[in-house]
């Protein structure tokens, strides 16, 4: 997405909205566990033990604030760049990345469908660039 890609082009986390990247299992994109749909060991590990261990509950929202905070800066670049007038809420946005990340590695690996995370990432491009570029 053009939005995000002229934000701050060559990072990890921009890396996904440049262009069409592929990203799928076997494409070069190593940010995000998708490699052979093994899953990321964060959400593995919330999944398992957040409803039961209190202090990995604690830990893990932690790692996913992390992850989003990778996204704010390029967001709010590309806020600025293409509607600095309007107030958008880029932490909300970065923590939805990583929502629609973290739930198409399950979904694809549930389904045993690589293009499935390929095609959540382009609909997430275009949302990202309805929002950003329409507020």
């Amino acid at each position: 997405m053009a939005a995000m890609a002229g934000a701050v082009p060559g990072t990890k986390a921009a890396s996904i909205f440049e262009g069409d990247a592929e990203l799928t299992p076997d494409s070069d994109f190593a940010y995000y566990p998708l490699r052979r749909l093994e899953g990321c060991i964060i959400g593995n590990l919330s999944t398992a033990l957040s409803d039961t261990h209190p202090a990995f509950r604690s830990r893990l929202a932690e790692c996913f604030d992390e992850m989003a905070l990778e996204f704010e800066p390029h967001l709010q670049a590309a806020v600025q760049a293409h509607n600095g007038a309007h107030e958008v809420d880029t932490r909300q946005i970065a923590r939805y990345i990583v929502t629609v990340i973290q739930g198409a590695i399950m979904l694809s690996r549930t389904h045993a469908d690589p293009h499935l995370v390929h095609e959540q990432f382009r609909m997430l491009k275009e949302y990202l660039k309805q929002t950003i570029e329409s507020y």
